[in-house]
């Protein structure tokens, strides 16, 4: 009994949903939470530099705003159409980019490797003296080492491209219904992954949205152009 007594989980401490998110407009401190009554959430400026006149926040005026930010990289399916039609072209790009590279690697590759086997040879009939095969020898083999680590990354950047840019569209498709379906931390790992600042002047939290979310919410601003449903002008890059 005083073993079980001793062992007692500890209370664990209030998870607050935008806790360690937000910074103040008005003076750069960290936004802090608390309770109060033991009840109410409210958020309000740490104030290490001096009182700067952001008021107390309630959670409950916060919550509608932040669910606003996270829905602003949601896109309708039309769009998604017109983003997965352009992600194929510029995927076309990607391929034909990286299988330049990879052909004129290899063909860097392969000269490196004749100029080794051609000097061991001229090193053998004492054409050249040892030295300078042992130098060249090093020379050529640390290209060689570095070529092969450059085909890799392109030819691992051949293969990841078109998903990653699927997958980033799902993220965004997901990521509003996870938000209002999620408990205090749930809301609090999704704001962490999509935002990578934000800032609280009164009760307007102003996000920074990590990269590529952030070209997706300047998306959902933008409006068709023309009638045939092209888009007018893209985000900006």
């Amino acid at each position: 009994a005083v073993f079980a007594g001793q062992n007692r989980a500890k209370k664990q401490r209030h998870s607050f949903a935008f806790g360690n998110i937000m910074h103040c407009a008005r003076c750069g401190c960290r936004i802090t939470a608390g309770t109060i009554k033991k009840k109410y959430v409210y958020y309000w400026c740490t104030g290490f530099r001096g009182k700067c006149g952001q008021p107390y926040v309630p959670e409950a005026e916060l919550d509608p705003r932040m669910r606003e930010i996270v829905s602003a990289v949601r896109i309708g399916e039309e769009r998604i159409a017109w983003l997965t039609k352009i992600l194929r072209e510029s995927h076309e790009d990607e391929k034909n980019y990286h299988d330049t590279q990879i052909k004129g690697l290899t063909a860097r590759y392969e000269q490196l490797q004749h100029r080794l086997d051609q000097i061991y040879l001229d090193k053998l009939d004492k054409k050249i003296p040892t030295e300078l095969w042992k130098q060249k020898n090093s020379d050529w083999r640390k290209e060689q080492d570095e070529i092969r680590s450059q085909l890799a990354k392109h030819q691992n950047a051949n293969r990841s491209y078109m998903e990653q840019g699927i997958k980033i569209f799902e993220q965004a498709q997901r990521l509003a219904p996870l938000y209002v379906a999620g408990t205090d931390e749930e809301k609090h790992e999704i704001l962490r992954f999509l935002l990578l600042n934000c800032t609280l002047n009164d009760a307007t939290p102003t996000p920074t949205y990590r990269k590529p979310f952030h070209w997706l919410a300047e998306l959902a601003e933008m409006k068709y152009g023309g009638a045939d449903g092209t888009m007018s002008e893209l985000p900006a890059a």
